[in-house]
């Protein structure tokens, strides 16, 4: 009789040992799916932030420093075919090329205006030197001017055209002295430009 229990009493603990074992093991594998689902969720966050730094540094590289990038178009100087940035709204002429820290050596921003008049540019938040052409709405350049980008706690210059214009091309510095461009001179600048509806002043 005492055997019998004894008996019953092992093969009820062995049991109840048994099932601990595989609720252990059960328990185990959730933890380590929810560790591996958290990890998983962990690298596919931090890769669409680095995605999306990226996008926003190639749109201030590419684009006018603006969330939107302008449209382009090509033109002719010097026997060079430049691809620029349309800069004919307000905002758009407004920022112009701050904050870019390069522009490829075959690019720029052609600034246009609804009317010929005098225009000064200064290069407050510019980053890099830039040669500037003020051209008429025919494509004839009236002046030139090389802009320096101030130094840390110095006054932006002021680059003012010498005549009325419409247009005015920044390029990259050393472009014009290159090329040869002096008054005088003219910019080809496409039938698409020259019908281009500029936001007023």
């Amino acid at each position: 009789m005492k055997n019998r229990s004894n008996l019953k009493f092992q093969i009820r603990s062995g049991a109840s040992l048994g099932g601990r074992q595989i609720f252990s093991e059960r328990l185990r594998q959730v933890w380590l799916r929810l560790v591996v689902s958290v990890v998983m969720l962990g690298l596919l966050l931090a890769s669409g932030c680095k995605n999306d730094e990226g996008e926003k540094r190639r749109r201030v590289v590419s684009g006018a420093g603006a969330v939107k990038q302008l449209p382009t178009e090509e033109i002719e100087l010097g026997g060079e075919v430049f691809r620029v940035e349309l800069a004919f709204t307000q905002k758009s002429r407004e920022r112009g090329l701050m904050f870019r820290r390069e522009l490829a050596s075959d690019a720029g921003m052609l600034f246009i205006y609804s009317r010929e008049q005098y225009c000064s540019f200064w290069m407050k938040n510019t980053l890099i030197d830039l040669d500037i052409l003020f051209i008429r709405a025919d494509g004839t350049v009236v002046n030139t001017a090389a802009m320096k980008a101030p130094q840390p706690g110095q006054r932006p210059g002021s680059y003012p055209s010498k005549g009325a214009v419409k247009y005015c091309l920044e390029l990259n510095a050393g472009t014009v002295e290159r090329l040869g461009i002096k008054a005088g001179d003219r910019v080809e600048l496409g039938e698409r430009i020259r019908r281009i509806m500029a936001e007023p002043e």
